[in-house]
């Protein structure tokens, strides 16, 4: 039997991780006469870094079976959620 909650958990991981390393092959192919680092500063990297992010721990989560890997992932995904909601509210008041 298939175990479909396995699937979904990888998915939604796997997912994640695309969108990261998507975001990053962009920034980097996007960055010839500035810095990485400023270009994955743009807000619109930022997102979609901060979406990757929360995907891949949400689905690292849902993955694991320990409580305390839950937990510690749970962290990830928290931060990333804060640093989220940072970068959107800075981007409001410029």
């Amino acid at each position: 039997m298939i175990d479909w909650f396995g699937v979904l958990s990888a998915a939604i991981w796997i997912l994640g991780l695309a969108l990261l390393l998507a975001t990053m092959s962009i920034a980097y192919s996007s960055a010839t006469d500035k810095s990485l680092l400023a270009v994955l500063g743009k807000q619109s990297y930022r997102l979609a870094l901060t979406v990757g992010l929360v995907l891949f721990a949400l689905g690292m989560m849902l993955s694991v079976e320990a409580w305390w890997e839950r937990i510690g992932w749970l962290l990830v995904m928290g931060l990333g959620l804060w640093d989220g909601v940072a970068a959107w509210r800075i981007s409001r008041v410029k």
